[in-house]
């Protein structure tokens, strides 16, 4: 890393201690479960703004209306063929039933995700789904509500004998909603049961074929004032430039590893920042959100409308930290949007030794609600073992977060700090390598690339339902330009003898308005640059997720009016794309 003070990065990363964080985590768990909104959350404000303030670290707290929930009560019973009580939760944002409860017969559908429906009709029926992240947790209900369902009940993971009720929030719209997302508040009351009491289901429907059961809840939702907490370590020479080093405050139970880790690890880089900021090139955010588990992230959201321009012109990097250190975990485990991934692979080996580092496509999950704006996100934990993974949940899913999520068992108890001071080193030196590289770190060819062959697959499996050749020459175009952009990049790296010969503030524009439109492209749908997508929306699971269209439309009988209405959607699609491809292009 040419250019790069390595011997800073080394006295930083001595500097950052676990014990300091670790006391701060022990803390924040005794303030007690931080619901959005709540007077613990009024606590947690102060604890962390006194902690700033003692640390000189200049920031603001901004009290806002935030979309937020509040469980209060649920009843579950089987009314057929046996009558038997089941004790459950029923999540935030999940909608009420009628006082006198509903009744329907019960229908399992895996996962929850689209591909698990086929062949099943559930219109006017109850699912019983998995707890996972294959989809998240509010896109099953999203789904389950668009299929016609009238609720759904959800097992959670983990091994049978753990007597756990799941907890959550079952909102799919992302952020505060706006008048155009009240069809999509949710509309059918959702509750989670314990793995036993799920598997007892399972097998009651395969044995009798017919179950049915009765249902009761009862939520608040609605507007409260909630707050975000932005602390700022100004850089030295292009302090107008930032990233900003994120992660959620409010949670369920004491939140030791969700989120009181990543809480407690924010401070300790404020602390540890400020006093190294005269070496940093480009400033530091940090940012505690609220609205998260019983909003949807609401909190970094409105952050980033009442901020947009100022992220649109200035925010180089979006690094998200929550869940990490958990007690049995051990390998990193890493996603982020393309262009990072090299990045990301390489400073976990250099910091951490490991190698390989598993690196994937970002899931639009955490507070990841800068993609809009084209900001380059990216985030890292330790994981579990695969095969710990399988034993708990029964089969490999990436994203598992300890049999002790969202409940009362997350305490300090489960959080292994050797892997947490290995997490905080990991995120200290990826934090100031987005900073003080005088070369943003962005390889925009891994996410040109997979555009290019995305393109190809989509237009071979279309059988020229649609004409893509456009789409196709553009993203080949682009592609092509980014990568003689790269390796002009390179030599000139190589044949600099000083930084200023880098001509460092041209080629890193070029870079930031890539990312505004290669970042857009890959992880937004509907939303485009100024909206949010629901959560876990099934469409952002491909690389161009406004192509996706494509292969529902090929899934259509032709010459019918549903076929002729996605063929109108799946044009516009196509052009949206093909504009975004060649607007990219006219960068370079």
């Amino acid at each position: 890393m040419k250019f790069y003070d390595i011997s800073l990065e080394r006295k930083i990363l001595d500097e950052i201690s676990v014990d300091r964080a670790f006391e701060d985590i022990k803390a924040i768990c005794e303030i007690g479960e931080k619901i959005a909104g709540s007077s613990e959350e009024g606590r947690f404000v102060e604890y962390i703004s006194r902690r700033l303030n003692e640390a000189g670290v200049e920031h603001d707290i901004y009290t806002f209306k935030g979309y937020v929930s509040m469980p209060i009560e649920a009843k579950l019973k089987i009314i057929y063929p046996i009558e038997k009580e089941i004790p459950c939760q029923v999540y935030a944002q999940s909608a009420c039933t009628p006082p006198e409860g509903i009744e329907g017969e019960i229908v399992y559908v895996g996962s929850g995700g689209i591909d698990d429906y086929k062949g099943r009709d559930v219109k006017g029926k109850i699912t019983l789904a998995e707890l996972s992240y294959s989809p998240p947790r509010p896109e099953k209900v999203r789904i389950a509500q668009e299929k016609g369902a009238i609720a759904q009940i959800q097992i959670n993971w983990g091994l049978i004998e753990r007597k756990l009720l799941p907890r959550g929030t079952v909102k799919s719209i992302w952020g505060n909603p706006t008048p155009d997302d009240i069809p999509r508040i949710t509309r059918i009351p959702a509750v989670g049961i314990t793995k036993a009491d799920g598997a007892f289901l399972k097998d009651l429907i395969e044995k009798e074929g017919k179950v049915k059961v009765w249902l009761m809840t009862k939520t608040w939702r609605g507007f409260k004032d909630i707050h975000d907490i932005i602390a700022y370590v100004k850089g030295s020479k292009a302090s107008e430039k930032f990233i900003i080093l994120n992660g959620h405050f409010d949670c369920w139970g004491p939140g030791a590893t969700d989120n009181a880790v990543g809480n407690a690890a924010l401070l300790e880089f404020a602390r540890v920042f400020t006093k190294y900021r005269d070496y940093l090139r480009r400033s530091i955010r940090l940012a505690w959100w609220s609205g998260h588990e019983s909003g949807i992230m609401d909190g970094s959201t409105w952050y980033v409308d009442n901020f947009w321009d100022d992220i649109n012109k200035n925010c180089v990097g979006w690094l998200n930290i929550d869940s990490t250190g958990m007690k049995g975990s051990e390998r990193f485990w890493a996603m982020a949007t393309e262009g990072l991934h090299e990045f990301i692979a390489k400073t976990i080996t250099d910091v951490d030794g490991m190698e390989p580092v598993e690196v994937h496509r970002l899931i639009k999950v955490g507070d990841a609600s800068a993609l809009g704006v084209g900001v380059p996100h990216l985030m890292t934990f330790t994981a579990f073992p695969r095969e710990e993974i399988i034993r708990e949940v029964g089969r490999y899913t990436p994203i598992y977060l300890g049999w002790w999520y969202h409940g009362p068992e997350d305490s300090i108890d489960k959080i292994d700090l050797k892997a947490y001071e290995r997490s905080l080193k990991v995120y200290a030196a990826l934090s100031l390598r987005f900073v003080n590289l005088p070369i943003l770190p962005y390889k925009f060819s891994e996410a040109t690339e997979k555009i290019v062959n995305y393109v190809k697959e989509i237009k071979k499996l279309s059988g020229g339902i649609v004409n893509l050749n456009r789409i196709e020459h553009n993203a080949i175009e682009l592609n092509e330009k980014v990568k003689k952009f790269e390796e002009r990049v390179r030599e000139k790296i190589d044949k600099a003898t000083t930084v200023e010969d880098l001509e460092m503030e041209e080629i890193n524009n070029v870079l930031m308005k890539l990312s505004r439109y290669i970042v857009p492209l890959m992880y937004t749908y509907d939303a485009g640059r100024y909206g949010q997508d629901p959560y876990g929306l099934t469409h952002l699971e491909y690389t161009v997720p406004n192509l996706s269209i494509i292969e529902e439309l090929t899934k259509i009988p032709r010459d019918t009016d549903e076929f002729y209405m996605y063929l109108t959607k799946a044009v516009r699609k196509i052009n949206l794309v093909s504009d975004q491809l060649e607007e990219a292009s006219k960068i370079i």
